[in-house]
């Protein structure tokens, strides 16, 4: 049997600080049959000098945009150039260890009836000081658990995912937060979630404002819902249930910052 072929998906903006060590943790797999897409949304800091260097890598592609379409505009790229049977990604700071791939394939090709492959998720400061770790809780037909926001089976761009015939691979452009979780929404229907409990990606915290980050999740979760609303397999009972736990989960995240008018704002909204 052939190794499948696992496309990585990585955008990348002004990302010359961290690149270097994501591409060292993606070199370094101990699955060898991948394609590395790289999309640089118009970089301005020196992220084309590295990507450059890697293009010499047989298996590294580097899509070079004249503009900043975003994350999701530079995931949307590389899922169009890609060709593997499994698709996977990480950002531009954050990194793989080096089983990453392996273990989420080998569950893949143990299991057939499985979609995606999650695993622990390890939080790690500028300089790679681990932070904490998150573990999966959830296995099997995903679309509900998922919607739920219950948090058993979504902590980020984390899932392997099999690739099917007729299934749109392809992130809204329009939403910058909360792109993910529309994302595997769009994907999951009837698929089936397990998790390995393995460290499958370091996280790296996230420079910037935290009251930037939340309002802007705020608007996420509330572009996620008016999607949602549209779609024929998410019933209004669903779409009201997930429109009360996106709030509640705001409402305690700007508690925990200290910011009680906000908390206020959407409590009494």
């Amino acid at each position: 049997m052939h190794a499948p072929l696992v496309s990585i998906i990585t955008p990348a903006y002004n990302s010359a600080t961290t690149l270097k060590e994501t591409a060292d943790s993606i070199l370094a797999q101990t699955h060898e049959r991948w394609e590395w897409i790289v999309v640089d949304n118009g970089s301005t800091d020196g992220t084309d000098e590295i990507l450059s260097q890697l293009q010499n890598h047989g298996r590294v592609k580097v899509i070079h945009l004249e503009e900043n379409l975003g994350v999701s505009g530079g995931r949307n790229a590389g899922l169009a150039a890609s060709n593997g049977e499994f698709i996977c990604f990480v950002d531009a700071d954050d990194r793989l260890p080096k089983d990453s791939i392996s273990r989420r394939l080998q569950v893949m090709q143990e299991r057939p009836e499985v979609d995606f492959v999650d695993g622990a998720v390890q939080r790690i400061d500028v300089i790679g000081n681990e932070l904490g770790m998150q573990q999966p809780e959830f296995e099997g037909r995903v679309f509900e658990e998922l919607l739920s926001l219950s948090g058993k089976c979504f902590i980020g761009i984390t899932w392997m995912i099999r690739r099917k015939e007729g299934v749109i691979y392809q992130f809204n452009p329009s939403i910058r937060h909360a792109e993910d979780l529309l994302f595997f929404l769009s994907i999951a229907d009837e698929g089936i979630y397990t998790h390995v409990s393995d460290v499958i990606y370091e996280y790296r915290a996230r420079k910037g404002s935290a009251m930037s980050d939340l309002l802007g999740l705020e608007k996420g979760y509330a572009a996620v819902e008016k999607e949602i609303k549209s779609w024929p397999k998410v019933s209004m009972a669903q779409t009201k249930a997930f429109h009360r736990k996106w709030r509640t989960i705001m409402i305690k995240s700007y508690l925990k910052e200290g910011h009680v008018n906000d908390a206020l704002r959407l409590k009494l909204r």
